[in-house]
């Protein structure tokens, strides 16, 4: 074999080793990131802390008289806040048996600023935390919810950018057993929920 010919082969060789340890350490760094760091899990929405104390139920006592109130014939308002759509958001997912997603909080930001924070749990991986930006449509016969962002870990976007339209299609795949009665019109801010309902 020529010297050239040699040289030309001993580069093409440092050049596959440099690109594969590259890619290994990319991948490494990934999953680093995935597991470090993240969102804050505390019950803390902006300056706001959310007051955990009401149970999942006070808020269908809320919501089953707003309904009668609408069944009556009449329009009604009604307003909540992060407290008691949290406690709601956390018993909805233990009476289903979620047991992969915990410490949900939920932050009424406002219009597409709306978040839901929790820990989720991979298949014999350590949990990570997510955070889930955007907003819900109350206008159908069922919810349907919008991500505008998503957050895992300490992951770059451009890495959850890959996963946001499967998250959004499988939560609104669960969330579809919700049947609306009425037609709803949503008002959000500042931690707190207007919700219209008309029959």
């Amino acid at each position: 074999m020529s010297q050239g010919l040699s040289v030309f082969v001993i580069g093409i060789a440092a050049t596959v080793g440099v690109v594969t340890a590259a890619a290994a350490i990319f991948v490494v760094v990934m999953v680093v990131l995935l597991f470090v760091g993240g969102p804050d899990l505390s019950a803390i929405c902006g300056n706001r802390a959310v007051d955990l104390s009401r149970s999942g139920q006070a808020f269908d006592d809320v919501w089953d008289a707003f309904n009668a109130r609408i069944d009556g014939g009449a329009t009604d308002l009604i307003t909540v806040d992060e407290g008691l759509v949290t406690s709601r958001a956390r018993s909805f997912l233990s009476d289903e048996s979620v047991d992969d997603i915990r410490d949900v909080t939920i932050c009424i930001n406002g219009a597409g600023l709306n978040e839901a924070r929790g820990r989720v749990a991979i298949a014999v991986l350590p949990d990570v935390t997510a955070v889930l930006t955007g907003d819900i449509d109350l206008s159908g016969s069922h919810p349907v919810i919008t991500i505008t962002e998503i957050d895992v870990g300490s992951l770059p976007g451009f890495v959850s950018d890959l996963v946001d339209g499967q998250i959004e299609s499988g939560v609104n795949r669960a969330i579809k057993e919700v049947d609306l009665r009425h037609r709803y019109s949503l008002q959000a801010g500042g931690g707190i929920a207007s919700v219209e309902g008309r029959p």
